[in-house]
């Protein structure tokens, strides 16, 4: 199939702008000020990389080798291989997978033995499964994907993300699953602003902790490791603002120096 793309001054003009401000990035690229992008990034849309995913800092420690003390509270339902409390086998959590999440994978319930001796390697298949599960490759925006599977490894849904979109306009059935309505909500939001669509998960990840004891920890971690992203307007007036005391600096530099050379060659016609 044969794109075909109109030429339009206004896209050329943002082009010009993004490239000279040096800020052309995932981040930006589908913000609503750059409307007449739209069509170029749904024509080409973007993936999303599991590899990405596995590199970053929280999924590295999580995953590593030395994290193997095994969680096992009752009244948390991912312990549970059927995902909720008192339902099928408490297996506990291992290297960050649950036994709701490995049970998934496995198709059928995990013992606690199996838990005990996940190997990193294992903990990685249930991972990358998980990964295909929620559909994230298609998520058109690597952040958004990246905090969408933590969310789904660490409560073993995406409500809250589900919740965060339908915030945005969406009006979603909160049921937890990446549906075929809710792929296609965050694919549009996340191509019309990718950074609202962050933030706007982040928010809701937040209210979450919030209702759980120990909130000021895990709202700690996010903000660590999921800290919260700038808006285009946002980092165009920051550098805007940089480039005005540049200028400042600058001219008082150059008119200070300028005073030294007029007086050099006052001295010289005394």
């Amino acid at each position: 199939m044969i794109v075909k793309i109109e030429y339009n001054s206004r896209i050329v003009k943002t082009i010009f702008l993004l490239l000279f401000f040096g800020i052309f990035s995932e981040q930006t690229a589908a913000h609503p000020a750059l409307d007449m992008l739209s069509l170029f990034f749904k024509a080409v849309p973007q993936k999303s990389e599991f590899k990405k995913y596995m590199e970053t800092p929280l999924r590295q420690k999580l995953s590593s080798e030395k994290n193997v003390s095994l969680v096992h509270n009752p009244n948390d339902g991912s312990n549970w291989s059927g995902c909720q409390v008192g339902k099928g086998v408490l297996a506990g959590t291992f290297r960050d997978i649950s036994a709701c999440a490995a049970s998934a994978c496995y198709g059928r319930d995990v013992t606690v033995e199996e838990m005990k001796n996940l190997s990193y390697v294992q903990a990685e298949k249930v991972v990358h499964w998980l990964w295909d599960f929620i559909q994230a490759e298609d998520i058109p925006n690597q952040s958004v994907a990246n905090l969408t599977m933590s969310i789904q490894m660490q409560y073993g849904n995406i409500r809250i993300v589900q919740s965060a979109l339908n915030q945005l306009g969406a009006n979603l059935r909160l049921n937890g699953r990446m549906d075929k309505k809710t792929l296609q909500a965050i694919q549009f939001y996340t191509l019309r602003d990718s950074t609202e669509v962050y933030n706007s998960i982040r928010n809701e990840l937040i209210k979450a902790y919030g209702r759980m004891s120990g909130s000021a920890t895990y709202i700690n971690i996010l903000n660590r490791e999921y800290p919260p992203q700038l808006s285009f307007e946002d980092y165009y007036n920051i550098q805007l603002i940089k480039g005005i005391k540049l200028s400042i600096l600058y001219t008082s530099q150059f008119l200070t120096e300028g005073s030294k050379i007029i007086g050099c060659f006052q001295r010289l016609f005394v």
